[in-house]
């Protein structure tokens, strides 16, 4: 914990953990960020101004350690305004996780050459 942030340092692990048990079985690994609403990215910036950079140091601290492929769609501009894509502000709907589903399927075997 830092400041006032709280870390779960037990599912922090879990994702080493998932990640290694991954590799120790012959899959690949990727962290993947899912879609969420403009609004829910604002209001969180908004109440809490370094959320984000703390986040993103821990998902940086764990790729550095695990070379671990990560795709960030928390922000993307596809889905963050599509209300109808959505369940609730940070969870797609059915037709959302579809299409974010082809997404990325797309990224990972087509963009990239099977990651």
């Amino acid at each position: 914990s830092e400041g006032n942030r709280w870390y779960n340092d037990e599912e922090i692990q879990a994702t080493y953990d998932i990640i290694k048990f991954c590799r120790d079985h012959g899959m690949t690994p990727i962290l993947i960020s899912t879609p969420l609403l403009s609004e829910y990215s604002d209001a969180v910036m908004e109440n809490d101004p370094t959320f984000f950079d703390d986040f993103y140091g821990i998902i940086k601290k764990i790729v550095d350690e695990t070379n671990v492929v990560y795709l960030d769609y928390s922000m993307d501009k596809d889905f963050n305004k599509e209300y109808l894509l959505f369940y609730n502000s940070d969870h797609l709907n059915r037709e959302g996780a579809r299409q974010f589903t082809n997404m990325v399927v797309e990224d990972v075997l087509i963009k990239n050459g099977n990651i």
